[in-house]
This record gives C-alpha cells, sequence and structure tokens, in this order.
C-alpha cells in the first residue's frame, strides 16, 4: 500500500497470528503490507500459539491500552502426565509419571472448578517477568534458579471440549495476566500428574474475534489492498463497551482544543469520572472523556485524523 497514505490509515487489523511467528513478526509483516511505520499490539502471543493478535494501525495505536485490559478466549490443549521446563511443546521433558489409571472424567471437572475465579498463580518460569532488571526466561534460559512471585489472576470460566487422556482440550475465559502454561501446570499436578500446553489458540479479546482475523502470511499487497475494507476495523471499536456522547459544531472546535466542555447532553447523573466516547457533530470518533461535576465533559484522549 502507498506511504502516501499513511495518513489515512487509522484503525485495526485482527491477525490470526501462525504457529512459529512471534508478535512482533505478524507486527513488521502488517507493517511491510501496508508500508505503515506505526503499527503496534495488544496482548502478546507465545510463539508456539496462534489466533487473535489485535494489531493498531496509525493512530489508533493510542487506543491499544483499552484493548489490552479485556476478556481474552483461549482453546487449550493439555497433555498429562508430562510436563516440560517452558511448558509449551518447545521445552525439553524435566517431569514424567506413568499413569496406571487416567483420572476419570468427573474428576477432572471436579480439579477444573478449583480454577474458576479468583485464583493465585505462579507464572512460568520462561516468561517475559522481570526479575531484578532481567526477563525471567532469560535466567532460565542460563541456569539460574529464581523465584517468581505468586499473582492474583482471574478466570471466568473454563469449559471441557474434549477428554481423551492423556489428551485433555479446554476453553478458558479470563482476564489479564493469566497464563495458561501455568494452568495446564496447575491442572496436571492437581489432577496428582504433570501436565503442559501442548496447542493454544487464542479465540477472543474482548469484540476482536478469530472471525474478524486475517493469515497475513499468505497475503501480498495487492491483495490487501483489494479487502482493505474487509477486514479493517475502525479505531472506536475498540472503545464500544463506554456510553457515547454526542457534541456540537462549536464545542467540537473547542474539544479539539484539549478544553472541558460543559452542558454536554447525555451527561450521566450522579456519575463522576465517567469514561465516554466522544463523537463530533458529523458522526467521527473524536476521542474519549471523561464528565465531572464541576467542569463537564473533560478531554481524556483527543483522536483526530486530520
Amino acid at each position: 500500500m502507498p506511504r502516501s497514505r499513511d495518513s489515512d490509515l487509522h484503525g485495526f487489523v485482527v491477525v490470526d497470528k501462525a504457529a512459529g511467528w512471534s508478535s512482533h513478526d505478524a507486527v513488521a509483516r502488517v507493517r511491510k503490507l501496508i508500508g505503515v511505520r506505526r503499527v503496534g499490539h495488544a496482548g502478546t502471543l507465545d510463539p508456539f500459539a496462534t489466533g487473535v493478535l489485535v494489531l493498531g494501525v496509525g493512530k489508533a495505536t493510542r487506543l491499544l491500552q483499552y484493548i489490552q485490559g479485556s476478556t481474552k478466549v483461549y482453546q487449550a490443549t493439555i497433555r498429562l502426565g508430562e510436563e516440560t521446563d517452558t511448558l509449551d511443546p518447545e521445552g525439553v521433558i524435566v517431569s514424567r509419571k506413568d499413569v496406571s489409571a487416567w483420572p476419570s472424567a468427573d474428576q477432572v471437572t471436579r480439579v477444573i472448578e478449583r480454577f474458576i475465579g479468583t485464583i493465585q498463580q505462579v507464572p512460568p518460569a520462561h516468561s517475559a517477568i522481570h526479575i531484578e532488571g532481567k526477563r525471567a526466561y532469560d535466567l532460565a534460559r542460563a541456569g539460574q534458579e529464581f523465584d517468581l512471585p505468586t499473582r492474583t489472576v482471574t478466570i471466568d470460566g473454563i469449559t471441557i471440549r474434549g477428554y481423551d487422556p492423556p489428551r485433555l482440550d479446554l476453553e478458558i475465559v479470563c482476564h489479564t495476566g493469566t497464563y495458561i502454561r501455568s494452568l495446564a501446570r496447575d491442572i496436571g499436578r492437581e489432577l496428582q500428574t504433570y501436565g503442559y500446553c501442548t496447542a493454544l489458540r487464542r479465540i477472543a479479546i474482548g469484540d476482536f474475534t478469530i472471525e474478524n482475523a486475517v493469515d497475513v502470511t499468505r497475503m501480498n499487497g495487492q491483495e490487501i489492498r483489494e479487502r482493505w475494507e474487509e477486514f479493517f476495523l475502525p479505531p472506536d471499536r475498540a472503545v464500544q463497551m463506554y456510553p457515547r456522547a454526542e457534541i456540537t459544531g462549536k464545542q467540537t472546535v473547542a474539544w479539539y482544543h484539549g478544553q472541558s466542555l460543559p452542558d454536554v447532553p447525555g451527561t450521566p447523573d450522579g456519575d463522576d469520572h465517567s469514561l465516554v466516547r466522544v463523537y463530533s457533530a458529523d458522526g467521527a470518533f473524536a476521542g474519549l472523556g471523561t464528565f465531572e461535576e464541576k467542569h463537564g465533559l473533560r478531554p481524556v484522549l483527543v483522536f483526530s485524523t486530520g
């Protein structure tokens, strides 16, 4: 796509990330295809994982922060009876337990129920968490011993999609910060054996789903130009969870100068500091603001593609 259109490209592309690709690889690919340098992503995926990776293009990168905290949905395959050092198929097996009789389906269901809700979880040693200024995975690869602090995570639901031991297929709905690899390890141990994640596919981040996704590994510049309107999502797609407020033509000028606006229709009664998405008189997305009792609608993020 010609660089002359750089200023016109502001929105989101949902990529179906391929196995073996890093999140950075996907960003680099889209940069090359559309000829825009300003591309970022929300919610990193491990190289072995596939599925939804939301990329922000142009000024929409400023809105990625509102996607990163959204609920995520994963489909995971767990191999029971073994555990790798990375808790995924890229590692080496470090623990194995011969199982004469695999847990029953009822036992698996009861164990899984313990992981639904707000739980404590220890991240994988091979993760990007910082330990005294260094990445945990760098310390792990160097053979250094260290402890990772337990963190609180929230899992809204786990559904068993299939159980044919040693294979266990799950669908997990969780909040940001949850490690599915750690979940696989912990479920295995609760079943008095071991477990690691052999396959992981993210099928949704908030309103961005696998149905929106494109496989950029199979696309070229011409095809992406021809199908641009088909898969390019508008900037305000990231903030649909917030109520809408509309401002008048005169207010729009003040808004783009970062000024607070009194008497904006739709001000929620008694809901001080409520975040809303703001639209100008012509229907264009103008950013995000909060309602304050004393000042009216105050800009939090002014969005302009001009």
